[in-house]
């Protein structure tokens, strides 16, 4: 990683864990089947965990985790007004049945384009005020902006509520991500220039370095 021609293109990049690509559902299109979260999935190339949910019918998809989901537990989506016992967090429904001042994450940008706001860990978005087709959000920027009432959304925060990086973790979590030492100039022998300096195309000439 990080080399053209065994010359280094990139610096302090290598190693680093295998990566496979997860298909996150982005529609939740089986309406009114329950699933149960099997469990949650780490992936370096998100911020927030994956669930795993089981539906009814022997079907297997990965979903935004909310932070209130626990293993064992089930939840759905509906196209249609839900009852008292399924308004619950990780409900995926339109922003029309949604009650006014609840946080909701992973809304469509506009009907049938799938949860592409709100997404990040820790963000959400807020209902202020419905109109007529229309929802008004507070999005985690501080931004007003209009939705559809069509637009899909999944109630509840996505991920976890604390920070990005406010984890305790050990030294080898960035050789997990593909980032190598990084040693300052001045610690290295000036006798041997390293190849960052050959690399150079004024390297050996007879232009001025200073």
């Amino acid at each position: 990683m990080g080399r053209n021609k065994g010359r280094i293109s990139s610096y302090h990049r290598g190693g680093g864990h295998k990566t496979r690509f997860k298909f996150i559902d982005r529609f939740r299109f089986m309406y009114n089947l329950p699933a149960k979260i099997v469990s949650f999935v780490y992936t370096p190339k998100h911020s927030f965990k994956l669930a795993l949910l089981l539906y009814t019918n022997g079907y297997l998809s990965y979903i935004p985790a909310i932070s209130t989901f626990l293993i064992g537990n089930y939840t759905s989506s509906c196209a249609t007004p839900p009852n008292h016992a399924q308004f619950e967090q990780g409900l995926s429904l339109p922003l029309k049945f949604v009650k006014t001042g609840l946080k909701v994450s992973s809304i469509e940008l506009y009907p049938g384009f799938g949860a592409s706001v709100g997404r990040t860990s820790g963000l959400f978005a807020t209902i202020i005020r419905k109109y007529l087709g229309l929802v008004l959000l507070k999005l985690p920027s501080g931004e007003f902006r209009f939705f559809s009432d069509l637009c899909f959304c999944t109630i509840g925060v996505a991920g976890h509520t604390l920070p990005r990086g406010n984890f305790h973790l050990k030294a080898g979590f960035n050789r997990w991500r593909g980032w190598r030492p990084v040693v300052r100039g001045r610690a290295m022998n000036p006798v041997e220039p390293p190849s960052w300096w050959e690399n150079q195309w004024w390297y050996g000439s007879d232009y001025p370095l200073g």
